[in-house]
């Protein structure tokens, strides 16, 4: 399911009518009216963006966060570069590959502030490691300056996505794009349902949801970290 499937899903779940929703913006067109004027399609499609959000948050070991191979492309005589998303990264994997060699030069970590006393200085030797500097921004930089391109790789773990467009999906496998619903409708029953529903929908929600989380962190859950409990 995509973005507006599921929030779609949610309103079918909740009273068994489904609804077509012509639009996701949250925003105002340029004569200033809302693009969803419903409050419940408001909070529903709030909701869902956030659920999926925070379901990433809970941990910084999901498997589908996490990234091996090259981490940054590296042009001969150039320190500064631009790689967006990084939420962690394991310094201790790192090596370098020049172009045209098979050599993996290992890369060091260093702080940002260490790299400006470099910068002061300006003394490099040839025989200094390779080190890379987390800059601001979204920078990073390598230091000292390779003299030829090459390749940086590495393991690292991406920062929690969103859900924008329409037809955006979750970063997960498409079996699992309904723990979102599920999760949502928690908050739908608190919010919306009204006497006798409320037990009728969060029975459903009972039902479904736990096995689905539970099978969700088996599969998704790297280092042997311990199960959590129920969302």
């Amino acid at each position: 399911m995509n973005f507006k499937e599921i929030c779609e899903s949610v309103l079918e779940e909740s009273d068994g009518r489904a609804v077509q929703l012509a639009s996701l913006s949250l925003g105002r067109d340029t004569a200033g009216d809302l693009y969803v004027t419903n409050p419940t399609h408001r909070n529903v499609i709030r909701w869902v963006q956030e659920e999926y959000q925070r379901i990433q948050l809970l941990s910084g070991n999901w498997e589908f966060h996490h990234k091996r191979g090259g981490f940054l492309n590296v042009a001969a005589n150039r320190d500064e570069y631009n790689k967006r998303g990084v939420r962690r990264l394991a310094y201790e994997s790192l090596y370098y590959i020049p172009s045209g060699g098979s050599a993996r030069i290992p890369v060091f970590q260093q702080p940002y502030s260490w790299w400006q006393q470099q910068e002061r200085v300006n003394t490099v030797s040839s025989s200094q490691p390779l080190n890379l500097i987390e800059g601001p921004v979204d920078e990073w930089i390598i230091w000292p300056i390779p003299t030829s391109a090459g390749v940086v790789y590495g393991e690292w773990w991406l920062k929690p996505q969103s859900l924008e467009n329409a037809d955006d999906e979750p970063c997960w496998d498409s079996y699992y794009h309904s723990l979102i619903k599920w999760n949502v409708l928690k908050l739908y029953a608190a919010e919306f349902a009204g006497e006798g529903s409320e037990a009728k929908l969060m029975a459903r929600v009972n039902t479904m949801q736990p096995g689905l989380w539970a099978a969700f962190q088996r599969d998704y859950l790297i280092n042997f970290e311990p199960p959590r409990p129920h969302l």
